[in-house]
């Protein structure tokens, strides 16, 4: 599930519009489960995603830590989500 209608990047956090949205998405009990995607940069904003939703893409803060460290530092990327 798309975040918001605007580009992929950075949010430090999720707008009560959006929180809204994925309420009102949580509460249609499709059969598919949902992962939300744009913005999630941090642990806040993943926290915010999954709080409605079963996961969270966080690509381009993938993306923009791969540009600065190696893959096998992954682990640690994953670790400032938890």
């Amino acid at each position: 599930m798309v975040s918001s209608a605007s580009t992929t990047g950075a949010k430090k956090s999720f707008g009560e519009p959006e929180q809204e949205y994925f309420k009102r998405i949580a509460s249609m009990k499709l059969q598919s489960e949902q992962i939300i995607g744009f913005g999630i940069s941090n642990k806040e904003t993943f926290e915010q995603a999954t709080k409605y939703a079963k996961g969270a893409i966080i690509g381009s803060a993938y993306v923009n830590f791969l540009s600065e460290q190696p893959w096998e530092e992954t682990d640690n990327f994953i670790r400032r989500f938890r």
